[in-house]
């Protein structure tokens, strides 16, 4: 058992405590709202209480039904809703029957918690709320309160919800637990099984809200109708009684707490048109073979079952006998459309044998399998000691209708020891689609004692079709033998892959114990023995295989593993496309197209690098008189050593033409057989070979330059040439602007020249300061004062004599 299963069951073995102190199992009124307790024996009859339109308000000071007992509330048979509560401050002990008159709703309220032993049964009507909450709020505004203190307000108002208090007690359901075998999948779960447990009549439903909720063997039942379970405190539950799923909300109520089935506790909504099924709690644990099923036996639309853990959903391990594994089960037996799978939490983990599963037996459409996680989902595979099957996610077809879709949200997906997830084709019908999205995927390992491959895929066992599986990932790792894998083993053809991954995707090692290499594949293969056996396939497949679409940032096939496209039969192999900035094959590891007697299949690479190192090989083959699959690589870079190859093979059919475009290629040699160096070859066993183009496109370093003139022009003719004689014409230099008058004219103004005359400094005793008085030669600018005209006739502005400037210096000497 893993860390969070135990946490859990430490949480609710504490929250459980209060239910073990039950005090008498006894009905007694508390006088507040005219409530009549008549008792003979161990039966219970309650009279009176007061009505309002067509509800009817009854209060308890106590409210508990001894083994073998009863309780009847022999209300009017136009009262629609019995509303009770227990003021009290014991727990409601129910191991008896519960009754009521005609079709009324039964509410049971008891904030202090409520049990229901084995011997607990209900005889009503309607539909039945058992809640811890503090008070029923109706749609007028008033409350019914289980504080005794407070006066009650009645009303023929409808009800609208549960007001939680800050600390609801516990609901606890006991029983013996089911005994449904679900480890034979070509079996539906047997119609009219009697059980014992809490059940209400077709199409009608039960609500247990409380603080925490637990069921210890126990069984629910509202076949046709609707279960549901829901832990919240502090807040308001809203709920709808016209709804046939009664609505229940729980966005204004704080979803804090647990639910916890154990020990084959089982939810059945079963019915001529399947029920629904809601769990919405903090923390949800299903375990030890508990089951939450809804079997459509109709040809209407079966209703869904949906789980919503604000934290963690856990499905863990199988009933005592090993024939149920714990989780949740829609099955179509009929024609109409079987019930779907939703799943909401922070968390999945699906351990030991644990299962989400829907299957169609006839012609209807299979339930689709919704999982949403914020942070993961987690398929550990088997536990070890605990479990003999593996941890899976399926829908599948046994009937003419189509299976399911799948569909897987997180930010880690985690398949690990034979956790799969997938859909199948057994029969007529065709298989379900994939769709994987988060951010790393992970799948590891084969386990050995259930003889499962981790991984996911749409496959073919009968004459149906496989579906589609796209997975988009920033990260895909496949190792240890497992797959990701659609294929069609029997008459039905093969699905294609697709996968895009921003990053990388990484194909590594393989299973000693099955010598099964890690492998991303779209096939129509062949089966061992034991399983055509078990399945009565044909020995040969007769279906057509899919096709295999990569695309990412890196791909690593190494140590043995594969990515491929392969038919064992008479048809064609599909195409397997790889784009990726880098590509790197080592340690054997293999991209291939595989036929035995149809068109072989082509491989198509785009990168940037492609390298093959220790034995790694591309290649195609055909069999029989089948031609080659054809081989092109785009890889401006292209690396093959250490005996790594090319190939494209055919038996008595044409090989494969091959067909490179590089920059460089380094290790790899055209050859016309294998050999042990690294090899380039499209060889025809006894027919004719295939042909190899390789294109060596280089980089031509004069590509892009212009050829100059070697003549030298005169630049003073290229100047006169643009001023034609006697024409007029100029060419003036106005000034420098931003161009230099010649090349060695500086970047920067010309210094100040000082073009004064030179000034004498006499010599004389006091030399080391002198008083220099300096006559500047030039005048200095003055403005204009009068105008005179010249001899030719000419104004001329004229200045008064300007004022000599006197510059005194002071020099200092040594």
């Amino acid at each position: 058992m893993n860390r969070t299963a135990i946490a859990l069951g430490l949480i609710y073995l504490s929250s459980m405590t209060v239910i073990g102190r039950v005090n008498a199992q006894t009905v007694v009124s508390d006088r507040t709202l005219n409530t009549q307790v008549t008792q003979a024996g161990n039966t219970f009859t309650i009279n009176n209480g007061t009505t309002s339109g067509n509800n009817l308000f009854h209060s308890f000071r106590e409210f508990s039904i001894p083994t073998g007992g009863s309780a009847l509330f022999d209300n009017a048979t136009h009262i629609q809703n019995i509303f009770s509560r227990v003021t009290g401050g014991s727990i409601s002990n129910i191991d008896g029957i519960l009754s009521a008159n005609g079709s009324a709703n039964l509410f049971l309220l008891n904030p202090n918690g409520i049990l229901f032993g084995s011997n607990a049964q209900l005889n009503i009507g309607g539909s039945f709320i058992g809640a811890t909450a503090q008070a029923i709020q109706f749609a007028d505004g008033t409350e019914f309160s289980a504080n005794q203190s407070a006066t009650p307000l009645l009303t023929m108002s409808t009800p609208i919800g549960l007001q939680m208090g800050q600390n609801p007690g516990a609901i606890r359901v006991q029983n013996q637990g089911h005994s449904f075998a679900t480890n034979d999948p070509f079996s539906p779960i047997p119609y009219g099984q009697a059980l014992s447990g809490l059940s209400v009549q077709p199409k009608q439903a039960i609500a247990l809200i409380g603080g925490d909720i637990a069921l210890d063997g126990g069984i629910l039942i509202a076949n046709e109708g609707h279960l549901e379970l829901g832990t919240a405190k502090a807040g308001l539950v809203t709920l709808n009684l016209a709804s046939p799923d009664l609505s229940l909300n729980y966005q204004n109520a704080n979803p804090t707490g647990n639910i916890h089935l154990t020990q084959s506790s089982l939810l059945d909504t079963s019915g001529t048109r399947g029920g629904s099924i809601t769990l919405q709690s903090e923390q949800i644990t299903i375990a030890d073979g508990s089951l939450l099923l809804i079997q459509n036996r109709g040809i209407d639309p079966s209703g869904s079952i949906r789980v919503n853990a604000s934290k963690n959903l856990t499905l863990q391990g199988v009933s005592s006998d090993q024939t149920s594994a714990a989780g949740l089960l829609t099955e179509t037996i009929s024609t109409g459309k079987g019930g779907d799978v939703f799943i909401t939490a922070n968390n999945v983990a699906i351990n030991g044998g644990g299962i989400v599963y829907t299957r169609l037996f006839d012609a209807g459409w299979g339930g689709n399998i919704s999982i949403q996680a914020t942070d993961a989902i987690a398929l550990p595979g088997v536990e070890p000691g605990v479990s003999l099957y593996n941890s899976t996610i399926l829908a599948d077809s046994f009937g003419a209708g189509r299976a399911g879709n799948i569909s897987l949200t997180s930010r880690k997906l985690l398949g690990l020891q034979g956790g799969y997830a997938g859909s199948a084709a057994f029969a007529d019908g065709n298989a379900g689609d994939i769709a994987i999205n988060a951010d790393d995927i992970e799948f590891k390992g084969v386990d050995f004692a259930s003889v499962s491959v981790s991984g996911t895929g749409s496959l073919s066992f009968g004459f149906g079709n496989a579906g589609t599986l796209t997975i988009n990932t920033q990260r895909l790792s496949i190792l240890d033998g497992a797959w990701v894998d659609n294929s069609s083993l029997a008459y039905g053809n093969g699905g294609n892959v697709i996968i895009n991954a921003v990053e990388s995707v990484l194909v590594s090692g393989f299973s000693s114990e099955f010598d099964v290499p890690s492998n991303i594949s779209a096939s129509a293969r062949i089966s061992n023995q034991s399983l055509q056996d078990s399945l009565k396939l044909p020995p040969v497949p007769t279906g057509k295989a899919g096709s295999v679409t990569v695309t990412t940032g890196q791909l690593v096939v190494t140590d043995g593993a594969t990515i491929s496209v392969q038919n064992d039969g008479q048809e064609d192999a599909g195409t397997l496309t790889l784009n990726a900035r880098s590509i790197f094959l080592n340690q054997r590891g293999s991209i291939s197209a595989k036929t035995a007697f149809g068109q072989g299949g082509n491989i198509q690479i785009q990168t940037d690098l492609l390298s093959l190192r220790n034995e790694s090989r591309i290649i195609t083959t055909a069999g029989g008189a089948s031609n080659g699959g054809n081989i092109v690589i785009n890889a401006p870079i292209l690396l093959g050593l250490e005996n790594s190859d090319i190939v494209a093979n055919a038996a008595r059919g044409r090989g494969g033409n091959i067909q490179i475009t590089t920059q460089g290629m380094i290790g790899l040699r055209n050859r016309d057989r294998l050999t042990s160096e690294s090899d380039i070859t499209a060889s025809s066993e006894f027919g004719v070979n295939g042909s190899v183009q390789v294109n060596i496109i280089g980089v031509d370093p004069n590509a892009g330059l212009i050829e100059l003139s070697e003549d030298l022009v005169d630049d003073n003719q290229q100047v006169a040439a643009g001023c034609v004689p006697n024409q007029g014409s100029s060419f003036v230099i106005t000034g420098r602007g931003g161009v230099l008058e010649s090349p060695s004219d500086r970047t920067h103004p010309r210094p100040w020249s000082d073009l004064r005359a030179a000034v004498q400094i006499p010599q004389g005793s006091h030399s080391d300061t002198r008083q220099v008085s300096v006559v500047e030669s030039a005048p200095v600018l003055a403005e204009a004062t009068k105008w005179e005209r010249d001899a030719n006739g000419k104004i001329q502005l004229i200045a008064e004599q300007p004022v000599p400037n006197t510059i005194t210096a002071t020099c200092a000497s040594n």
